[in-house]
């Protein structure tokens, strides 16, 4: 009976502890991005964010009665614009969306604390812990003060993935007779149509799992269960890909919807490669993880004098994202896919020693450089509100009637303008990468529907893809210099 009772006491006291590390974690967790992400509650309204600010103004549309694509346009998948739209609705389109990231960033920090705990038992709470917030961390430096990105949306996803590919692999490396479990073909379809439903490339760590799991199921002539891991990963993809599918079909969008996730991006990933040339430190930044991946693959390997399905899964997962980010633009939001697999490359690295000590004193090295230039990073990069009189001025005269034409997404949210075409901001710039989303931006300008245009001038054109509509159905009748956006050109329908 006291037995019982002492086992009981003891199931409960893990069980406190266990619910105040979690709380402890969570509770970090929104302290750090209370201070990082630019659309927390501590930081001002309207801080020009660019890309966040896309997302906001595509959830405030979506959350106003419009249909992404059709009447905001964006290339990027309509995962991201649903998670801004549920911000939007929650907590207006300024701050919102930054609780629906918290909850999203706390799911990954479950995955990756179960990843840690699939491939590093032997290491200490503590060893384990460092490892998590390395990686939080790393996260949250890429992205400070933009943590409302594709990425952040994809991470549950991926790490999910991770994961369970993981938790598979060992499974099957110590029973010659178990095989891919059902549930993880199903998650790893579930994150590849996350990937392709906000970027596409955000799958490709998703493509390198399936890759592998396929070779051993074909290697062990598991044929049933390759076909049965098929049919799974399928309809892991098709659970997020239909529903949206059925929302534009049934709003006369699918056709847009396809273009700005799918088509467009070919040839934007196309023509990005030679855009844009980074410095030494951008560089080192996002190509960091994938080299650490290959060399620590490597030195295990060698260290082991064997192969197995981990490391392959590490090295060619390096390899592989090193030669995507080299091959588009280095914008530095685009590596953060890459950070869940900081917890395997360190766990296999801490594994090299036995010393408590040796293990933690580099992880402490690590997570307080990481705090260092994040904070740097946050008093450099996170900037002002936004504020132009002159679009102001120029959205009081028009009484709503304005388009607005390279000005960024923010100014929208910031005068309460309502976009009057989808091709709402950065229109040179997505330009510049398609002829045809030219035709389009041309044809939809060329209705003259506002009865005023507000222009900015960028390196992106040599003139505004609207120029011949500027000339033909617009006079000049007003020029704004040395306003934030630069000199501006304020233009009436005829």
């Amino acid at each position: 009976m006291n037995a019982k009772i002492g086992r009981h006491a003891k199931r409960i006291t893990w069980t406190t502890k266990y619910v105040i590390f979690a709380f402890a974690n969570l509770a970090t967790l929104i302290a750090v991005m209370l201070y990082v992400d630019g659309t927390s509650p501590v930081h001002g309204d309207h801080l020009n964010l660019w890309d966040t600010s896309i997302f906001r103004l595509a959830g405030w549309v979506w959350a106003d009665g419009g249909v992404p694509y059709v009447d905001y346009w964006d290339h990027k998948g309509p995962l991201i614009f649903f998670v801004n739209l549920i911000g939007a609705v929650v907590g207006g389109p300024d701050h919102g969306v930054f609780y629906i990231d918290v909850v999203l960033m706390g799911i990954t920090m479950l995955f990756l604390w179960k990843t840690l705990a699939a491939i590093g038992d032997q290491l200490s709470v503590a060893v384990r812990t460092l490892i998590m917030w390395i990686t939080v961390m790393r996260t949250a430096y890429l992205l400070v003060p933009n943590m409302n990105v594709t990425e952040t949306v994809c991470m549950p996803f991926l790490a999910a993935a991770l994961w369970l590919v993981l938790r598979d692999m060992r499974r099957m490396h110590e029973d010659q007779n178990a095989s891919v479990a059902i549930i993880t073909a199903y998650v790893q379809g579930l994150a590849c149509a996350a990937s392709l439903l906000t970027r596409a490339t955000n799958a490709l760590p998703v493509f390198v799992c399936v890759l592998v799991l396929v070779v051993m199921l074909c290697m062990r002539r598991q044929w049933m269960p390759l076909l049965g891991c098929a049919v799974a990963c399928i309809g892991g993809f098709l659970t997020l890909v239909v529903p949206f599918s059925v929302y534009f079909a049934l709003h006369g969008a699918f056709g847009e919807f396809v273009y700005g996730t799918l088509t467009f991006n070919l040839s934007y990933a196309v023509g990005t490669a030679s855009d844009v040339k980074p410095g030494i430190t951008v560089v080192a930044r996002i190509l960091a993880v994938p080299v650490a991946a290959i060399v620590v693959a490597v030195i295990h390997m060698l260290r082991n004098r064997s192969v197995d399905a981990e490391r392959m899964m590490l090295l060619i997962s390096g390899i592989a994202l090193a030669v995507l980010f080299v091959r588009t633009e280095m914008f530095l939001h685009y590596a953060v896919v890459a950070a869940q697999l900081i917890p395997v490359i360190l766990a296999m690295a801490a594994g090299w020693f036995r010393s408590r000590a040796i293990q933690l004193t580099p992880l402490i090295v690590i997570i307080a450089m990481l705090l260092g230039v994040t904070v740097y990073q946050e008093r450099a990069s996170h900037g002002n509100p936004y504020n132009n009189d002159a679009v102001q001025a120029a959205v009081e005269q028009s009484n709503g009637s304005l388009y607005l034409y390279n000005l960024p997404a923010e100014a929208y949210l910031r005068y309460d303008l309502k976009p009057l075409s989808p091709y709402a901001n950065l229109q040179d710039w997505q330009g510049k990468y398609s002829s045809d989303l030219q035709s389009r931006i041309l044809a939809d300008y060329g209705s003259a529907k506002a009865e005023y245009v507000l222009v900015a001038k960028t390196n992106d054109m040599k003139q505004p893809i609207i120029q011949p509509v500027l000339d033909s159905k617009y006079q000049l009748i007003q020029t704004f210099e040395n306003t934030p956006d630069g000199p501006l050109q304020l233009y009436q329908r005829r």
